[in-house]
């Protein structure tokens, strides 16, 4: 088996932007869009990721607001304003974080290989992965093209 150079604490992104469970939704939209991200890990008081609210779980809230609504998420490239102003004309941004998002979110320890991480989020169906250390606090983000981005600096090796 070939040993990987590049290691998951190399290519994860670890600049965490969070929220937690009493956020709004209007918090963790408005936080997507100005950091142009598509997820949030959600922590509680101990730092501990509880779960995760993304776009998908967004898109998921708009069922039962507009076919509208459900082509924005057909869109390769997501108007995350227009999302923002769609929730503001349904009140929907004033609901918590906690009542919509994603419970316990999948997680891969920091010492795992980029391989196995990969494995993990196929195996998950996943588009990211809660990165943590073996006590389970939570150190950064690996996004499916983080991933990516290891496989091929590795190939250039």
């Amino acid at each position: 088996m070939i040993q990987s150079r590049v290691e998951l604490k190399d290519i994860i992104s670890s600049e965490l932007i969070c929220v937690t469970p009493d956020d709004t939704l209007r918090a963790a939209l408005e936080l997507m869009r100005e950091h142009r991200i598509s997820a949030l890990p959600v922590i509680d008081d101990s730092k501990q990721c509880v779960g995760v609210i993304s776009i998908t779980d967004f898109l998921g809230i708009t069922k039962d607001l507009s076919d509208e609504l459900t082509a924005l998420s057909r869109v390769s490239e997501l108007d995350h304003n227009q999302m923002l102003e769609r929730f503001e004309q349904a009140n929907i941004l004033l609901e918590r974080v906690g009542d919509w998002m994603s419970l316990d979110p999948v997680t891969v320890e920091i010492s795992n290989s980029i391989p196995q991480a990969a494995k993990i989020m196929l195996q998950n169906r996943v588009h990211r992965l809660i990165v943590v250390d073996s006590k389970q606090q939570l150190l950064g983000v690996a996004s499916a093209m983080d991933l990516l981005a290891g496989f091929v600096e590795e190939s250039k090796s």
